[in-house]
């Protein structure tokens, strides 16, 4: 089956109920209030929100911004149609849409919102063909990336910006030695290792507990395993299609830097997550604590 039609199938309400509540919604939902709290005007008149889902966190934020116009995009014509039954709101603009052609509307926004989603065009546009079962190429993915934001770019009204919230790569790529603190992580990871299919991971067993990996690689894993150590299959089995990491700091520094944008970011993990990272692994050697999660960009446009 075609990749992004597979996608659409596999994510049902059990999916977005796990992903948009709870632990991570709260933190998301609070890194963008303070970026725009300390970097972005207290009102603006246009919110384009790419890749919606269930717009929670835009529809708080059109309201704390005074939006007089709010567009929700989605590549899903299912997604939009489910929204317009929720939203009963007759200023709210709904549209079926594909990131790469986005850069030919007329249309001009103050913040465009990019939730969770980015690492969805790496994920499809990464892979050679377009089967989830086909490992993503990084090169591939992030020229994708770049293609897609250069086509959002082009949207940004002068002063206007981009939010970007998604997981990142650790800044330094180096060679980890991880233990493995209890048998159920153990399991979860053997797991992971043997039916992830969109990276090939490298790792060296040094006993029944204990590896070697690559830090970037080990940023994957970590986001990836706990959806089976919880036995959240919804979850999984969207996600073992996807790679949530596909950039730096630096590298989204280099390329927002390009497009003409001043960038401002937070990084950090959740409480929770960093709570059973801890409990679940020790990095013996090559980083002195376990990367950092979730990263949070505001991109302000000065040229």
């Amino acid at each position: 089956m075609e990749i992004s039609q597979d996608h659409k199938i596999r994510k049902k309400e059990g999916y977005w109920s796990n992903l948009v509540e709870g632990e991570t919604g709260i933190y998301k939902a609070e890194a963008i209030d303070e970026l725009i709290s300390q970097h972005f005007p207290d009102h603006c008149d246009a919110v384009l929100d790419v890749g919606c889902g269930t717009s929670v966190i835009a529809q708080t934020l059109r309201k704390r911004l005074g939006a007089s116009r709010m567009v929700f995009m989605d590549y899903d014509p299912a997604v939009i149609e489910e929204m317009r039954k929720r939203v009963n709101d007759p200023t709210v603009e709904w549209k079926v849409g594909d990131i790469f052609n986005i850069g030919a509307w007329e249309d001009r926004f103050d913040l465009i919102l990019l939730l969770d989603m980015i690492h969805e065009v790496y994920s499809f546009y990464g892979r050679p063909v377009r089967d989830v079962n086909v490992e993503i190429d990084h090169v591939r993915g992030q020229q994708a990336v770049y293609d897609a934001l250069f086509q959002v770019a082009r949207l940004v009204k002068l002063g206007g910006g981009i939010i970007i919230t998604d997981n990142a790569l650790s800044p330094e790529r180096v060679p980890l030695r991880i233990r493995l603190r209890n048998a159920k992580v153990i399991k979860a990871v053997s797991k992971f290792l043997d039916e992830y299919p969109s990276r090939r991971i490298a790792v060296r067993w040094h006993a029944d507990d204990e590896f070697s990996i690559d830090s970037h690689d080990f940023c994957i894993l970590l986001t990836q395993y706990n959806k089976i150590k919880a036995g959240n299959m919804d979850r999984w089995n969207v996600e073992k299609c996807e790679i949530h990491q596909y950039m730096t700091i630096a590298e989204y520094n280099n390329l927002f830097g390009h497009l003409g944008f001043t960038l401002y970011s937070l990084v950090g993990t959740p409480e929770g997550a960093s709570e059973e990272w801890n409990e679940d692994f020790k990095v013996i050697a090559g980083l002195s604590a376990i990367p950092e999660k979730r990263i949070s960009l505001l991109a302000v446009k000065h040229r």
